[in-house]
């Protein structure tokens, strides 16, 4: 299995799986244009892709999910609730319902989503494996509990947010009500909060290499992010601590700009990204 950041933050996401000639998106948060020149930078035609998995549908995750669906005859594959969120548009394009919690087979992939708290319709993280390979995501998510800690263990590789930083939020250049909302049970994680769940993740087998993702862009930087999370952990006890990889928000179509992670190796760091969210 390999996997491919395409853009991770608040000014869009998405994630492409791929397992041999089969690949899936999970989320599509960037314009129809930009998707469409990334996975040719990858080598993946838009046939090949089997599905355009939702998180929930906010349009940094589904700005081009339904126009690239309508286009190559891809499905749009969610629950019930973020389907009718997408308005009158989803009923232009083929989609395909997955009940939170349930396991659905989409070509080579094993698909499960569980719910997470976010303030969306009904939002989820997902478990793909393909392969033998697991990986789980979850991106979008104000607090956690014992849930999220089962359906993100055991993975080989999570992609979990780390979105802003405690000290940073305060004088970041949000209205307050926002600063409430990001920082609220609904709204996003954390560096600590999220060194917090993965020190629950990592009491049941760490995993070798954690992505943190949707960094905020004026609250956190890729160094405080890898900071935050690390020391965390090293406060919680946790001797092996995995791989941390701070996520660009945007990859770029050009040789080796495009965050990529294969199973069994390590990340590969595009020597040509700096992260930057304009």
């Amino acid at each position: 299995m390999l996997v491919a950041s395409l853009a991770s933050g608040s000014a869009g996401n998405a994630l492409l799986v791929q397992a041999g000639d089969e690949a899936l998106l999970v989320d599509a948060g960037i314009s129809l244009r930009s998707l469409e020149r990334l996975l040719a930078a990858r080598g993946v035609a838009p046939a090949q892709v089997r599905a355009v998995l939702l998180t929930h549908e906010h349009d940094d995750h589904a700005l081009s999910a339904v126009a690239f669906a309508r286009r190559y005859g891809v499905p749009v594959v969610a629950n019930a609730p973020t389907l009718a969120a997408l308005g009158d548009t989803a009923t232009t394009a083929p989609v395909a319902a997955l009940p939170v919690g349930e396991r659905g087979a989409i070509g080579a992939f094993s698909v499960e989503s569980f719910r997470v708290p976010h303030d969306a319709a009904d939002p989820v993280g997902y478990r793909v494996q393909a392969a033998g390979v697991t990986i789980a995501v979850a991106v979008d998510l104000g607090s956690w509990d014992a849930t999220t800690v089962a359906a993100l263990s055991a993975a080989d590789l999570i992609v979990i947010e780390a979105n802003h930083d405690r000290e940073l939020l305060p004088s970041a250049p949000y209205p307050p009500a926002v600063r409430r909302r990001i920082s609220g049970p609904r709204g996003h994680l954390d560096n600590t909060q999220c060194g917090q769940l993965l020190a629950q993740i990592v009491a049941t087998g760490a995993p070798s290499d954690v992505w943190l993702a949707h960094l905020s862009r004026h609250a956190n930087t890729p160094q405080a992010a890898v900071a935050g999370v690390g020391r965390t952990l090293r406060q919680a006890g946790v001797q092996r601590i995995p791989r941390l990889h701070p996520l660009p928000a945007r990859a770029q179509p050009i040789a080796g700009g495009i965050p990529i992670w294969r199973a069994g190796e390590r990340w590969q760091q595009p020597h040509l990204f700096a992260f930057d969210e304009s």
